[in-house]
């Protein structure tokens, strides 16, 4: 495997936002988030993942943040941050002006709020998982 870094003003150019997925989480969402990455890639979709990178202690808000604004500005259509109960990335997304987060925490939760003009899910990360 080979990392390249590009300038942040030719990352968005590698896909089109419609099939661009921010992705992050704290070290409590870390293995879920690794775990969801092929899955959404297996679908058809760019994943920006905005970290974390491995299980050491980090802040949700600033990983929710990460993915909010990738969301608002118009760089990834719609976004997953995952933290260890879901809501403090929920909350810390919403000030975000243009996000709508909503916790999902089943796959019953996850379409309704989908269909309500969702942009960025929270999913709760299960001890373990």
């Amino acid at each position: 495997m080979r990392i390249v870094e590009l300038p942040e003003d030719q990352i968005s150019a590698l896909a089109p936002p419609d099939k661009t997925v921010a992705l992050g989480a704290d070290h409590g969402g870390y293995l879920l988030k690794e775990a969801l990455k092929p899955i959404l890639e297996g679908l058809g979709l760019e994943v920006r993942d905005v970290g974390v990178y491995d299980e050491k202690p980090a802040d949700y808000p600033d990983l929710a943040l990460k993915v909010a604004e990738l969301v608002a500005s118009g760089t990834a259509a719609r976004g997953v941050a995952i933290d260890g109960a879901g809501i403090g990335s929920c909350m810390a997304a919403n000030k975000v002006p243009g996000v709508r987060a909503a916790l999902c925490y089943d796959k019953a939760s996850a379409p309704k709020t989908a269909g309500n003009i969702m942009i960025l899910m929270c999913l709760r990360s299960a001890p373990g998982s």
